[in-house]
């Protein structure tokens, strides 16, 4: 190998010349652009797995920088990519997760389980409830779990009407079919 010595000063400038040739902004041709200026540097995808654990951690109140030291990048490469894919805003002066991002969501009705995307979060919070009231149901046979849900019904994103199952002896089969469980389904799609 060669000792060459680099000429920081002589790529610096090569690199504005670059960003100003492509129309770039001085911060952006640098690569830190300002607050309202879009970066515009390549960085690699965050995985799909470790942004739904980042947004989790959102989601739980933590702030941007805790979420992004949870998947090990960098809290501007977290809230660049979340902010390009539009799930996340600024509330105050937090990052928090929007409220209207579709998510699929596991649901037991007509006597089979099936997994849907709501695209409501007051729609996900019913289903929350009602699936939390069919695993207490379950853990401890007391019907009283599911008398709130008697005769209910979600939408999905589609409009699809989903009526809640609460037919005892139906839940009893679908829990013992081996579906997957509530906790691996539940995610926000982007």
């Amino acid at each position: 190998m060669s000792n060459k010595k680099r000429d920081y000063s002589a790529e610096y400038k090569r690199r504005i010349a670059r960003g100003k040739a492509k129309g770039l902004s001085l911060s952006q041709a640098r690569g830190h652009p300002k607050a309202n200026e879009k970066y515009v540097g390549k960085s690699k995808p965050i995985a799909d797995n470790k942004l739904q654990i980042s947004l989790k951690s959102l989601r739980e109140g933590n702030s941007l920088s805790d979420a992004a030291k949870e998947i090990r990048v960098s809290p501007q490469r977290l809230r660049n990519q979340a902010k390009q894919l539009g799930a996340i805003r600024k509330k105050g002066n937090r990052w928090v997760v929007k409220n209207t991002l579709p998510r699929k969501m596991l649901i037991y009705s007509n006597g089979e389980a099936a997994s849907i995307i709501i695209g409501k979060f007051h729609y996900a919070s019913k289903l929350g409830r009602y699936m939390a009231g069919v695993k207490r149901f379950l853990r401890t046979n007391d019907i009283k779990h599911l008398k709130p849900f008697i005769g209910k019904s979600i939408k999905d994103q589609n409009n699809k009407i989903y009526i809640f199952e609460t037919n005892p002896n139906s839940l009893y089969r679908i829990a013992t079919s081996g579906n997957e469980s509530f906790e691996q389904v539940y995610r926000i799609i982007i």
